[in-house]
């Protein structure tokens, strides 16, 4: 019977607790169980969420200590860089952050008049005589961002009243917290036999200044759990670093492309990445582009601001694609001996540090200058979003904005057009009339992100696309190469394309063969047709003379053809009229 009574009595105490609980316009709701749900003990899951959110976070004082599981205590004198200076409250610490700021390059430094009190996560009260005794307590910290108990991203609004049933002695008290610190102190003295219920509702307040109202125990585990890793606690020891709000789009851009950067952190997916990244050397470019160096290797990507209201900026890099994320947000900028770029999405994180500053030269090719390169031997596509599956097509740009295109699997041509211009974003390439399969992706505008006079990295105007060309000038293979592969053996007309026409099968039939003597001989069943052919070099272009006079149809060889490709089993020729520009191909193939 005394069991009995005991929990009916306690039962009577949470029902009179809910009578007494008000709804108002915020509160999360949960499914309840039953009064006993809305009683916690002290080895329960809210109890320790409960401490660990009211536990003394010693991180708010970093400047001066150094330490994230103490506080000093208020007021300390200080001598910030020479300068004495009395702190009383936690707004003085922006007057040590004035003094390192005031010089740049100067080395900082604080020294603390002894004697001090700390005061320790569990609120207890150390004194401290010297900076030996000091040091001590720090290393019992960890380092800064360690992972520790506390929880930042929210925090209680007192007063809070708690009933309190011990199942022992039968007796209830009630009592009213008013601090963090008596909210501990009141978790840590639980008993084993107490039962605890909050006088619901209570208001939390989260880490970006939201104030929720909490109805029951359940509710208020629950947005414990979710939101502790939300924030940044700010555990690092470069106080108020995270005050990026004040940096203008305009003076990011500055930072961002003024100096180099490496990988401090990068934490995808919960893993932590940054170990395969040591030495990649990333340059942002105002032209929104970037480049990756790492042991002799060049990776070419883009990146740019996505948002007005907040700095955002999304990074694609086909090669690296870890990086990759439309929304980086700008977290916090840490300035102490350098400068290092905090950028967060929901659990992703990444965090650049600055190498060399002051020394980044910006992509400069000027339009006549790719004109030039272009037009100096055949291009191919090595690389169209990490793939390589373009590199079989050969891009010839003609001075007449003739693009001709050659599928050297095929020897299919397809005739299209090119042009350059200049913008305030770079020199743009663009392409028209690609009519084909695979290569008509490459239609349209594109900004050149890196030129050198035999490579050229672009990105699509809207960025979604990047494509990398490099010269290939194998047809300006010497005059006895072509001699000693072009003498060996028979071979046929694999592809005769006059202007656009395709007149290959014209010569089906017809074994060819070129002498060392300069005679070449087209032999079919009908007969032969003889005619003349050598080689010589004209302004750095090796070419091949064809003359066959009168006699058709190989009178349509009789030119001068441009030396385009050279294998020991493949010979391709090309011929760019001077009269209307348009081009002709030849490939000739070994039997």
């Amino acid at each position: 019977m005394k069991f009995i009574l005991k929990n009916a009595l306690f039962l009577s105490i949470v029902i009179t607790l809910f009578l007494f609980t008000a709804c108002q316009e915020e509160v999360i709701e949960t499914n309840q169980e039953g009064p006993l749900s809305e009683t916690l003990t002290a080895s329960s899951t809210i109890a320790s969420l409960i401490q660990r959110t009211s536990t003394n976070d010693g991180s708010n004082d970093n400047i001066i200590d150094n330490a994230n599981c103490f506080n000093v205590e208020l007021p300390v004198t200080l001598f910030v860089n020479g300068l004495e200076i009395t702190i009383d409250s936690e707004e003085d610490f922006a007057v040590i952050e004035t003094i390192f700021n005031e010089f740049t390059n100067d080395n900082n430094t604080l020294d603390i008049v002894f004697p001090i009190t700390i005061i320790l996560s569990d609120f207890t009260e150390i004194t401290i005589e010297n900076q030996s005794e000091l040091e001590e307590y720090i290393d019992l910290c960890g380092d800064e961002n360690d992972e520790d108990d506390d929880i930042e991203c929210i925090d209680f609004q007192y007063p809070i009243t708690f009933s309190v049933f011990n199942s022992q002695n039968n007796q209830i008290s009630t009592i009213t917290i008013n601090s963090d610190q008596e909210m501990y102190s009141f978790i840590e003295n639980l008993d084993e036999n107490d039962l605890a219920s909050i006088s619901f509702p209570i208001t939390v307040v989260l880490f970006d200044g939201t104030s929720i109202t909490i109805d029951s125990l359940l509710a208020l585990e629950n947005i414990i759990e979710e939101v502790s890793n939300q924030c940044d606690e700010d555990d690092d020891y470069d106080w108020d670093d995270d005050d990026n709000n004040d940096i203008s789009q305009n003076d990011f851009i500055d930072l961002l492309t003024d100096c180099n950067w490496t990988i401090d952190k990068l934490e995808i997916n919960g893993e932590d990445l940054e170990e395969q990244y040591q030495n990649y050397v990333f340059t942002f470019f105002e032209n929104e582009t970037l480049s990756v160096e790492f042991n002799g290797s060049t990776y070419s990507g883009i990146w740019n601001l996505v948002s007005t209201d907040n700095i955002q900026i999304s990074i694609l890099i086909n090669d690296l694609p870890d990086f990759n994320n439309e929304h980086w947000v700008l977290h916090e900028i840490e300035d102490g001996n350098g400068f290092k770029l905090d950028f967060r999405n929901d659990e992703d994180r990444l965090r650049i540090e600055s190498g060399e500053c002051g020394t980044i030269t910006q992509p400069n090719c000027s339009e006549s200058d790719i004109d030039t390169y272009l037009m100096d031997c055949v291009w191919n596509i090595v690389n169209y979003n990490s793939s390589n599956d373009l590199i079989i097509f050969d891009l010839d740009f003609n001075s007449n904005q003739e693009l001709v295109i050659t599928n050297s699997s095929n020897s299919n041509v397809i005739n299209a057009t090119w042009s350059t211009s200049q913008s305030t974003d770079g020199v743009i390439l663009e392409f028209n009339n690609v009519i084909g399969s695979d290569i008509q992706t490459i239609t349209g505008n594109w900004i050149i992100t890196e030129c050198t006079n035999d490579r050229l990295a672009m990105h699509h105007n809207d960025n979604t696309d990047e494509m990398i060309i490099e010269k290939d000038c194998t047809s300006n293979t010497n005059t006895s190469d072509l001699s000693t592969i072009i003498t060996d053996g028979n071979w046929v007309v694999a592809n005769y394309n006059d202007s656009g026409q395709d007149e290959t099968a014209d010569y089906n039939g017809y074994q060819i063969t070129f002498i060392s003597n300069g005679i070449v001989d087209a032999v079919n069943t009908s007969g032969t047709i003889s005619g003349t052919w050598s080689t010589t070099i004209d302004d750095g272009q090796l070419k091949m003379i064809l003359d066959f006079g009168a006699q058709t149809p190989f009178d349509e060889f009789n030119d001068d053809w441009d030396v385009y490709d050279v294998e020991v089993d493949r010979v391709e020729l090309k011929d760019v009229s001077g009269g209307n520009g348009t081009t002709d191909i030849l490939v000739f193939e070994k039997l």
